[in-house]
Parts: C-alpha cells; sequence; structure tokens
C-alpha cells in the first residue's frame, strides 16, 4: 500500500507522530504504526483482565460499608456523588441505571459492568475518595511503601490509572457505541473483551446449545449482547451504514465453508467503510488442518497428515478405525471445503477486501493454554515460499479492510 493511501485511511493527524519518529520516511511511518498496533493487540487482554480486577476491588471494598446496591444509592438524593462537583461521574451512573431499569434487567452487578474506566479512575480523586470512606488503597495490597521521595497515595494512584485510560483511549477508536459482530461466535468467549469495553456485540451460530451457553453467560455480564442461532447466509444485511459493524471476527469458520466466495461477499455487506475484518483459520496442508483430532480413534486422532490422503483412502483409514458415520461425513466435508493461505489470499481480492495485517503462525498462540507452548511466527523464509508455508503454518491471522489495494 503505497503512503498516501495509508494516511487518506488512517488521516494525516494520527500518522504525523510517525512520520516525525521516522525523520519523514514514510515507509518507516507505517512499519512504526504496525509495529504499535501489534504491541496494543498484546496488551489489550492485559489492560481489559485489569480493569475487572480493579472495579471487583473496588466493589468488595465499598460493598461492606455502603450497602450491597452502593453505586445506584451514590447517585440518589444525598447520595455521596450528589454532589455538583462530581456531576460528571453521576450522569454516567444515572444513564446506565435508567437504561438498566427501564429494560427491567436492572442488577448491581450489570450496573457495575456498565461503567467504563474513567469512573474508577475518579474514585481516586481527592473528593470521590475522601467521600467513598478513604478504604480505596486497599484495592492494592502490594503497592509499595510511602516514602519522603514519593507518597503512593490515592492521588498517585490516580495518575498512574489516568495512563492506563489514555492508553485505552489511544488503542482504538472503539467506544460504547461501536457495533462488533462474529460469526460462529460459539459460547461467545472472543466477544468477551468487547462488551466489557461497553460496545454493542452480536453473535451468530448455527448450532443452538452455543447460543443458548452464550446467552446464559451474557447475561451475567452485559446487557448489550445479541446472540442469534441460525445460517449467517439467512441474516438479513444492515439497511445502513449506521447498523453495519466496525468490527467483525471469523475465527476458525472460512475453513467450514463450502461456498466461500459467496460467503465472504455477503458478509463484505455488514462491514463499516471504514471497519476491520479478523480472520483466522488453519492451513489446510498443515499436520492437522483436516481436524481429524476429533477422532475418537487414538490413532486416527495423532496421525498428522492423514487428510492429504486421497478421499477413498482417508475415508477407508476412519472406517478402519471405527469411526462414526456422523464423524468421518464431518472429516470429508471439512477436506471439500479446504482452505489454503493461496486460496484465501485470491478469495479476498476477489471479494474487495485489502489486507493490513496478516500474521503466519508456525505455533499457533491457542497452544500456550493447551500444550504450554511459546507461540512463534513462520519463519521469513518460509512465510514467502508458496504452497509449501502451508505444510508449517498452524493458524493464519488476517486483518482486512474494504479496499482493492495489495497489502504492505
Amino acid at each position: 500500500m503505497e503512503y498516501l493511501e495509508f494516511e487518506r485511511i488512517l488521516s494525516a493527524k494520527r500518522m504525523q507522530r510517525y512520520k516525525d519518529a521516522a525523520n519523514g520516511d514514510t515507509r518507516k511511518a507505517m512499519a512504526l504504526y504496525r509495529y504499535n498496533l501489534r504491541l496494543s493487540q498484546e496488551m489489550f487482554t492485559i489492560v481489559s483482565c485489569f480493569e475487572v480486577a480493579l472495579r471487583n476491588a473496588i466493589d468488595s471494598l465499598l460493598v461492606p460499608t455502603l450497602g450491597e446496591n452502593w453505586l445506584k444509592d451514590s447517585v440518589q438524593d444525598n447520595g455521596i456523588f450528589s454532589n455538583g462537583r462530581m456531576n460528571e461521574t453521576r450522569k454516567i451512573i444515572e444513564k446506565a441505571y435508567n437504561r438498566l431499569n427501564r429494560q427491567g434487567i436492572y442488577s448491581h452487578s450489570k450496573l457495575i459492568a456498565e461503567m467504563e474506566f474513567g469512573v474508577w479512575k475518579y474514585m481516586y480523586s481527592s473528593l470521590q475518595y475522601r467521600v467513598t470512606g478513604q478504604c480505596l488503597l486497599r484495592a492494592f495490597p502490594n503497592k509499595p511503601r510511602s516514602s519522603a521521595a514519593i507518597q503512593y497515595n490515592n492521588t498517585y494512584i490516580f495518575n498512574e490509572l489516568d495512563k492506563v485510560n489514555s492508553y485505552l483511549s489511544d488503542f482504538t477508536e472503539l467506544t460504547s457505541k461501536s457495533r462488533i459482530l462474529e460469526v460462529g461466535c460459539g459460547e461467545g468467549g472472543n466477544l468477551v473483551p468487547f462488551a466489557q469495553l461497553g460496545c454493542k456485540v452480536t453473535g451468530i451460530d448455527v448450532a443452538e446449545c452455543r447460543i443458548k451457553d452464550a446467552k446464559a453467560y451474557f447475561s451475567e455480564i452485559c446487557n448489550h449482547a445479541t446472540f442469534v442461532c441460525c445460517d449467517f447466509m439467512q441474516y438479513p444485511v444492515p439497511c445502513n451504514e449506521e447498523d453495519k459493524y466496525d468490527v467483525i471476527l471469523l475465527h476458525d469458520v472460512i475453513e467450514h465453508v463450502p461456498t466461500k466466495e459467496l460467503f465472504l461477499v455477503h458478509l463484505r455487506k455488514f462491514l463499516k467503510t471504514k471497519g476491520v475484518l479478523f480472520v483466522g483459520f488453519p492451513a489446510w496442508q498443515m499436520p492437522f488442518g483436516g481436524h481429524q483430532q476429533i477422532c475418537r480413534s487414538k490413532l486416527c486422532s495423532h496421525l498428522p497428515f492423514i487428510h492429504l490422503l486421497s478421499n477413498p483412502l482417508y475415508k477407508l483409514l476412519l472406517k478402519t478405525c471405527n469411526e462414526e458415520k456422523g464423524t468421518i461425513n464431518e472429516l470429508m466435508s471439512i477436506k471439500d471445503c479446504r482452505t489454503s493461505i493461496e486460496l484465501f489470499e485470491r478469495l479476498i481480492h476477489q471479494c474487495g477486501f485489502s489486507v493490513t495485517d496478516q500474521k503466519l503462525w508456525f505455533i499457533n498462540p491457542h497452544y500456550k493454554q493447551k500444550f504450554h507452548l511459546t507461540p512463534r511466527l513462520l519463519p521469513h523464509w518460509v512465510w514467502r515460499v508458496k504452497y509449501i508455508r502451508n505444510f508449517f503454518t498452524t493458524s493464519c491471522w488476517y486483518v482486512l479492510s474494504i479496499g482493492n489495494k495489495e497489502k504492505f
């Protein structure tokens, strides 16, 4: 992608600091932006977990002294936040409470989850720290002891939280008005960080049992999540730009879709003009690209590359190992729908997408939890060898946008 096109999409103002840091070298400026984006992606999960931990710690400290509904009560007449000097905090709490109350779904935990990070930051401002009983430093039991040189008091905590708040704002343009869609959402785990940011999230899956589980889980953490059990190809296209999505997630789905081009064309209609689409899938030729790990037979589930056998031989092997008919049909369907890196890249360009970022993983990041393996990207010299790279790529990650430019 040429720099001027890059700057047009992201804005000259956003890119100026990267250009300055690169002494006017536009190629280096684009590289710096990509590195910053990758670092932000890694940090996002950590910061989101910290936000949840902080709000839970504050809540556990205030419930014993202020009551089980302290946040709602704080903005009532004579409540601790009814003082005009805390007007912004009061407005945020009142707005969230009124919305939950109108919908008949108010609970203290849901109101807590509705609060943005800034509310928890201001709990450590001088006035709010006093009215909450000056007890909130206990949320940080391992903070250093104060000294003559530095006081680790509420003001110090406020300033540190302000840095985190600034980071959250710079990470992305996501706000409580942002719309997130995941196709093939399962139980909705990938949508949790977005929901915690206050985004409006929607999950679609053909499995009714998974949608049921997702609804049950999200009913406890937020009220701005929608889950639909249906075939995505039958899901109605948004009528206007506002109803489209800022971010669409498609993780381990495309390799199961037989009519990929039609699917991607339909998916594109749901993405805002400046939105992004994340797609993740295993390269077909990688050792377990056929999903044979779902087999009940230890032999079949542990044998790499067997999905690359001819259809008759593969089917014969599965039958010989006494696999159930349903499992055999599913594995043969996956074989028919196989997705290589080259096929995927050809399809996305045909469907009007451009590649903003790409990662080919030699060791899938999910393997860290499953097998305690450190994630590793494919070496660049393998990355660039078409077809051969498929055999070594356990997961392919793409960030796509609408456009027809080649990836930079």
